[in-house]
């Protein structure tokens, strides 16, 4: 997952960072399950939805991943927004285009 903020910031230090030249970024603040997207939901409630009950709190879902996204940190100098604003303010945003959920 990763905020499409953080995707045009990794655009533009692209461009003005000489060592970026040639070459490519994977970007991925991590992995985010379903169940606690809910979570963060029910921590920030958004006006106008209403979110499915979930059972408990669990720790968040361990993903193994073969894919690094260290180098955009590394050479771009990203530092990711946390998933919590994402997906708030994607739901947020969503609600407020018109969209039901």
């Amino acid at each position: 997952m990763v905020d499409v903020l953080d995707v045009g910031e990794a655009h533009v230090q692209a461009l003005v960072s000489p060592e970026a030249t040639g070459q490519r970024f994977l970007l991925s603040a991590g992995w985010i399950s379903w169940k606690e997207a809910l979570f963060i939901l029910h921590d920030r409630p958004v006006a106008g939805i209403s979110v499915p009950p979930v059972k408990e709190h669990t720790a968040t879902s361990k993903v193994t991943s073969y894919c690094s996204a260290e180098k955009g940190k590394e050479v771009l100098g990203i530092k990711y927004r946390p998933k919590a604003d994402t997906i708030y303010e994607t739901v947020q945003g969503a609600v407020e285009g018109g969209w039901t959920l």
